[in-house]
């Protein structure tokens, strides 16, 4: 039996392999920076991470590609990441924002774009994990 994918699926396995994809770059620059200058440790852990999410994004694309459950689990993980990611971060820009009446030189515009962009990756970890949580879209992949 030949199983079907659903225009769901194909769509947020496309998105997250194109997106993936254009974060290797910038991840790879991270590290760079990071190797040629006089950087700590912790500075080099967030390079490794930042190379890991998008080579997990792009594993895990194709897992969803080819109907894997693996692919849809790694989705899952990596939805909630991203959904804690944005929430914390949220609120370390909000308290920043509070506690000093900024954050490092940035305008209080600059905080409000940056607070956007992270609550809309907090919305689509959330829409991640509803989505591939759901018995039509999980049956998929069984």
């Amino acid at each position: 039996m030949v199983k079907q994918r659903s225009i769901g699926v194909t769509i947020f396995a496309m998105t997250m392999f194109l997106f993936s994809l254009c974060s290797l770059p910038v991840a790879f620059a991270f590290i760079i920076v990071a190797c040629t200058s006089s950087a700590n440790l912790i500075v080099y852990g967030i390079g490794a991470l930042a190379l890991l999410l998008p080579l997990l994004g792009i594993l895990a694309a194709i897992g969803l590609f080819q109907l894997k459950n693996w692919g849809r689990i790694l989705t899952l993980v990596m939805a909630s990441l991203i959904g804690i990611l944005g929430i914390f971060t949220i609120g370390f820009l909000v308290l920043c924002q509070i506690m000093t009446s900024g954050v490092q030189g940035r305008s209080t515009l600059q905080v409000i774009i940056l607070i956007l962009f992270y609550l809309a990756m907090t919305l689509l970890g959330v829409g991640l994990l509803y989505f591939f949580t759901r018995p039509k879209v999980k049956e998929q992949f069984i």
